[in-house]
């Protein structure tokens, strides 16, 4: 008879009204990768013509490459700026980026629009999932 040993990590962040889970299970699971995930993007009363993404790593590492957030609306993108790269944060540590100003987009004062953030788009860092490295909001520029 061949026993198993399971191992399993399960964490809860609450963001933004969100819920993120994320396990894993056995002892070949992924232990030692990234997993950006973007949990809000906002604007501030502060400063409404600029959007803020807030984003953590659901991981439990934070090796590998820095990355860069690409946001978009059906109005023009931005991809980030090179010279400005983000480093992956420790893990299940919610972090928030500087402003985007929303002109970036093409999106005009009182006009509102969905915006998609997509963290890590040039896939330079490996992470246990992938298919969780977008979020959409509708946001209104004043």
């Amino acid at each position: 008879m061949h026993n198993t040993i399971y191992y399993i990590r399960l964490t809860l962040i609450l963001a933004s009204s969100l819920i993120f889970v994320s396990a894993c299970s056995n002892d070949s699971g992924p232990d030692s990768q990234v997993d950006l995930v973007i949990t809000d993007i906002y604007t501030k009363s502060s400063n409404p013509s600029a959007v803020y993404i807030k984003y953590v790593n659901l991981g439990n590492t934070d090796q590998g490459q820095d990355f860069l957030i690409k946001l978009s609306s059906s109005k023009g993108s931005f991809s980030g700026n090179i010279n400005h790269r983000f480093a992956i944060p420790t893990p299940n540590t919610e972090m928030e980026t500087g402003a985007y100003k929303l002109d970036l987009l093409s999106l005009a004062d009182n006009e509102n629009a969905q915006i998609t953030a997509e963290i890590d788009w040039e896939g330079r860092t490996n992470e246990s999932d992938e298919s969780n490295n977008s979020f959409s909001k509708i946001v209104y520029r004043y």
